[in-house]
This record gives structure tokens, sequence and C-alpha cells, in this order.
């Protein structure tokens, strides 16, 4: 349904961004990212297309591709996703960037207080500092 969807609609943001999620769920992950792309080329107003964008360059270390992807999902909906904020707090800590980094962490907790890994971030940035 999705293909037949596609090739009527073949630039529907949310389309492109279903049809990553499933290249991402086969682990096609370079198929996902270019889906994503176009998804966010056609509506840059689409908050989940930027975060799923992110999230393909975070995980093949795109860190500063990641960023701009996460930073535009909080700029579209500051409150989109608890993980959003812990992974920007990530960045910003690889960059030296303590103090942004630690408000993105304790943004992420406000979102979700289970939120275990923006804790452990928080304290052990805290002792680093130490």
């Amino acid at each position: 349904m999705l293909e037949e969807g596609l090739t009527l609609h073949p630039v529907a943001a949310p389309l492109l961004l279903l049809a990553g999620m499933l290249r991402e769920y086969v682990d096609d992950l370079d198929g996902a990212e270019r889906f994503y792309r176009r998804a966010v080329e056609e509506d840059p107003q689409l908050a989940h297309a930027h975060k799923a964008l992110g999230d393909a360059a975070y995980r093949r270390g795109a860190h500063e591709e990641a960023q701009r992807a996460y930073t535009r999902v909080i700029e579209l909906m500051p409150d989109f996703s608890d993980d959003v904020h812990a992974r920007l707090g990530n960045l910003h800590f690889r960059r030296g960037e303590a103090r942004a980094a630690r408000d993105s962490w304790e943004r992420a907790l406000r979102l979700n207080p289970d939120n275990e890994a923006a804790r452990s971030s928080l304290q052990l940035a805290a002792h680093a500092v130490e």
C-alpha cells in the first residue's frame, strides 16, 4: 500500500517518512536516510522527519548533522521527546559545551523523569567537573 501511495503522491512527506521507517526496519539504513532526507525537503516543518534524520546521522557518527537535525526538532516542537533532548545533551557534551549539555539533559528529565540515560549523563558530567 505504501508503494501505491508513493506512486500516487511521490512528494507526500508523511509517506516518505513512513517509507524510511520501513527501510530502517529491514536494516536498510542508507535507504531509510534517503527517504528521511526527501521527507525533510518536502516538508521542512515535519518534526518527525527531522528526528528520524537526526537519529540516522547520530547512528553513523555524523554528530554535527545530528545536532542540526535535533535542534530543528526542538525549534519546531520544544517538547517533542525526551530522547531528542538527551541525545542533544550528549552531542553538546562531546563538543565541550557542558552548560548546554546539562540544560538538554535536565530538559529530557523534565519531559520524562524516568529517562535513566539523561540522569546518568548528568551524574557523570557532575563527577567529571569535580
